[in-house]
């Protein structure tokens, strides 16, 4: 987490990296700064290659080529100045050798946004807040041919599948804002025929935040820092992806925890505020398919998180 007059940024760490990874939403026009972070925490030497998709199509550029991350250490990579005036970028991180976690950050406007890069699937959950500003849905392809997908949206009026549908070029990205379909909170469900990745990003006229969506809903979540040094305008959105309803133990993990249950009908969303008590994190217990997003707002920036799914051995 970052935060400071006017800044705010937050991400959950990665746990196991993936060979193959893409990050999306990226861009370097106007005085935006975006970069890209690999990281090798092991005792081996690694390498990756990235290839870069833009507006203009499949991007060449040598310093995206071979690129060598001696063992525990990090490469920074300033796509401002390797590939600048891009409207969007779309990036493909494949590991060539030994082991690599990816993150990408961008500063605009004086706010800050950290993201991590997700491994391509076909199924995305994220929820939205209501928000005052654009919320977007980025879906981004590396894939080699065209890819359809659909948009399932939970909310307001149940769900509605194929809500919204469409196609993406090869190595392009849709920014879908979900302003024109409702302004109260929701989720989205994203079903494309080919891997993707899937983005959530909110921007205000003096900030903005990405997160990455989940590929499943879970009963046991656990969303580290929630609430910690961003008391004030610090709230979960929760949403019930499951055909039953369910039950949801929310707590404000601190010295003295605080536990509460929410109810949710199928389908249905709802925005939980934070206590002002600044906490370390919140966990959430529910006996059916949720599927959680962190928010913090103050001094005009804006934060974003999804958290890590607790999956039972049992």
């Amino acid at each position: 987490m970052t935060r400071s007059s006017g800044l705010s940024s937050a991400e959950v760490c990665a746990r196991i990296p993936d060979q193959q990874v893409i990050v999306g939403g990226g861009s370097t026009i106007e005085d935006r700064i975006f970069q890209i972070q690999l990281m090798n925490p092991y005792s081996a030497e690694a390498s990756a290659d990235i290839t870069a998709f833009s507006e203009s199509g499949r991007e060449s550029s040598e310093a995206l080529r071979s690129i060598l991350v001696p063992a525990r250490s990090t490469v920074l990579l300033d796509l401002s100045s390797i590939l600048p005036g891009r409207e969007s970028l779309d990036l493909l991180v494949e590991t060539t050798r030994g082991n690599l976690v990816t993150y990408a950050s961008s500063e605009v406007d004086g706010d800050q946004a950290v993201w991590r890069a997700v491994a391509p699937g076909e199924i995305w959950y994220v929820p939205m807040p209501t928000f005052s500003g654009s919320r977007e849905v980025v879906i981004s392809s590396v894939a080699p041919g065209e890819v359809a997908y659909q948009v399932d949206v939970f909310g307001p009026e149940g769900l509605e599948e194929a809500a919204l549908e469409g196609t993406i070029d090869p190595g392009a990205q849709a920014a879908i804002d979900l302003r024109e379909i409702s302004p109260a909170a929701l989720a989205v469900r994203v079903v494309a025929t080919e891997p993707v990745g899937v983005f959530a990003r909110l921007r205000i006229a003096t900030g903005f935040a990405m997160t990455p969506a989940v590929p499943a809903a879970n009963g046991e979540w656990l969303l580290p820092g929630a609430g910690s040094s961003f008391a004030g305008g610090s709230r979960l959105v929760l949403a019930n992806v499951g055909v039953d309803a369910a039950d949801v133990v929310v707590t404000e993990v601190r010295g003295e925890s605080r536990s509460r249950v929410i109810s949710l009908q199928p389908n249905q969303v709802l925005e939980v505020t934070l206590d002002e008590i600044s906490s370390d994190g919140v966990s959430l217990s529910a006996d059916g398919d949720i599927v959680p997003l962190w928010l913090s707002g103050a001094d005009g920036a804006v934060a974003v998180t999804t958290g890590f799914a607790l999956v039972s051995d049992g």
